[in-house]
């Protein structure tokens, strides 16, 4: 990693080199500009609506624990996704 004095952050009492970073492209230029909007919600519901690890879900009284795990192809490719925590391991998750 680069250098305390080379990287770009805010400066804190235990990093007092760094500097504040700027972000030099409009937020409405920018991949940010519509997060919130109708369109973001929508796009969101959807993709949620997709999952199928999320089938049943609330339809029983309780807790249910899912995490998003990176696994990686052969061609080290990573795959994120969805997936339900067991049941015998809740209480491991963190």
């Amino acid at each position: 990693p680069p250098s305390p004095q080379k990287r770009k952050g805010a400066k804190t009492p235990s990093n007092p080199t760094l500097t504040q970073a700027t972000m030099d492209t409009p937020l409405e230029e920018s991949n940010l500009a519509g997060i919130g909007s109708d369109e973001d919600k929508a796009l969101r519901a959807y993709a949620a609506s997709t999952e199928v690890h999320w089938e049943g879900a609330g339809e029983e009284v309780g807790i249910q624990i899912w995490r998003v795990e990176n696994e990686r192809d052969e061609n080290d490719v990573p795959h994120f996704g969805i997936k339900p925590w067991p049941t015998e391991r809740y209480g491991e998750f963190h």
